[in-house]
């Protein structure tokens, strides 16, 4: 099984390329533990195909993703949800674990 885990540069990216696109849901990343790693979950894959917008920039096809973030003197990560692009979402890394074997 794969987990994608992303250090607090990454999530500020992801955090400013949701904003670019205006994208409905957003983050806000005050208070994030600078140091901290996160974990992002598709929740919604391919949510939205790409499509334009009157009023702004046309949206890339994109994932909806619950994300939890690790915060500034808390140990209970913070959870939201945030729409990240197809092509962003791809290049973020991922760790492999082992699944355990069941009996």
């Amino acid at each position: 099984m794969k987990i994608t885990v992303v250090n607090t540069g990454i999530l500020r990216h992801i955090a400013q390329t949701a904003d670019a696109y205006q994208f409905n849901r957003q983050m806000d990343v005050t208070g994030v533990d600078v140091e901290g790693l996160h974990v992002v979950q598709v929740v919604l894959p391919f949510h939205q195909p790409a499509m334009p917008k009157q009023d702004g920039p046309v949206w890339p096809e994109h994932h909806r993703c619950k994300v939890l973030m690790k915060m500034t003197g808390e140990s209970a990560p913070n959870e939201v949800f945030v729409d990240i692009p197809v092509a962003l979402f791809d290049t973020l890394p991922t760790i492999n674990v082992d699944e355990e074997e069941k009996a």
